[in-house]
């Protein structure tokens, strides 16, 4: 179906909705004006009826339920939601080629799947684009972080650093610690930082030593502070992670 069939977007079945929302969001990032066997007709017309169309598309989008989008410190952060699994190979393809950043939700007690590692070739090897892996599900029965933390950067190299780890007691995740600030943030109190659990002490400075090296290889002057024994401050953490994010070395 091509676009800009306003009046009939209502009546559209989910598959071609979301389709056409598939479509917009590519044309309206990276694939704008590359050539394309079945939408060059759209560059005959300006970027802004482009966004306009795409407008209705999420409108009747959302009268149907689905959440298109998250606000964050006022900024929209749109997600495109692809299955893992083979049938939907296609779908996750096509989503990446839209997006600017790919997340991979792996499974805490199952760990690395056939589509963890599907996902990772077509993100980082072909799309070339920044990407997170996101551990999920950490209150089953024998989930385990660190086994599954680390079989990922065994697997996929030494570019996977951990930024938040998991506070559990008793089973139950509690809150988080974040490896940068290395403060902790526990669900019932957010909004104040505290400090780390003393079990995780040592964890926590092991992982936040990886961080550092790995920012320390983006820049010449962050190289040298870094074997010079020196330690990061708030601004040289965020240049070296932007440039070594982008680049994809982290």
């Amino acid at each position: 179906m091509r676009l800009w069939h306003e009046e009939i977007i209502p009546l559209l079945p989910k598959n071609q909705l979301l389709g056409q929302h598939r479509e917009c969001c590519a044309l309206r990032g990276n694939g704008w004006k590359k050539k394309h066997k079945t939408v060059d007709y759209v560059f005959s017309y300006s970027p802004y009826h482009l966004f306009m169309y795409h407008l209705l598309v999420m409108e009747e989008m959302e009268k149907r339920g689905y959440n298109v989008s998250v606000e964050w410190k006022d900024k929209k952060i749109n997600f495109i939601d692809t299955p893992g699994y083979m049938d939907y190979a296609g779908e996750e393809a096509t989503g990446l080629m839209m997006g600017d950043n790919a997340l991979i939700v792996v499974n805490a007690k199952e760990g690395i799947e056939a589509g963890t590692e599907r996902a990772w070739r077509e993100a980082v090897s072909k799309q070339k684009i920044p990407t997170i892996f996101f551990i999920n599900k950490m209150d089953v029965e024998n989930a385990n972080f660190d086994a599954v933390y680390t079989s990922i950067r065994d697997k996929f190299g030494k570019s996977v650093i951990p930024f938040e780890v998991p506070i559990i007691e008793n089973g139950v995740v509690v809150g988080s610690v974040n490896i940068l600030r290395r403060k902790a943030w526990y669900y019932n109190d957010r909004n104040t930082a505290k400090e780390v659990p003393s079990a995780l002490i040592g964890e926590v400075e092991r992982y936040y030593n990886e961080i550092a090296e790995a920012i320390a290889m983006t820049d010449d002057e962050l190289m040298e502070k870094f074997f010079s024994g020196e330690t990061f401050d708030e601004h040289e953490l965020a240049k070296g992670l932007r440039i070594g994010v982008r680049s994809g070395d982290i």
